[in-house]
């Protein structure tokens, strides 16, 4: 249906024409985000949805933190 469009009327030309539309952006919060999107959440190795960056697991309680810099030692963050 994307492709093709659906028929619809224009009552200012009085005529039919073809309409196609696209979706261009989708807000919300970052729960109906993921879901529509089929993210992971907020608490993942892989948290957003614009970049690359890995996540670090710190083995205390469970959490994964971005660090700003790659490669740092999870048991050296602060808690």
């Amino acid at each position: 249906m994307l492709q093709d469009g659906i028929s619809c009327y224009d009552g200012n030309k009085k005529e039919n024409f073809t309409l196609r539309a696209h979706i261009l952006a989708w807000t919300g919060d970052l729960p109906a985000l993921s879901k529509v999107l089929y993210l992971t959440g907020h608490n993942s190795y892989s948290g957003c949805r614009f970049c690359n960056l890995q996540g670090t697991l710190n083995e205390t309680n469970k959490h994964v933190y971005y660090p700003l810099q790659q490669g740092i030692d999870p048991k050296q963050l602060p808690i």
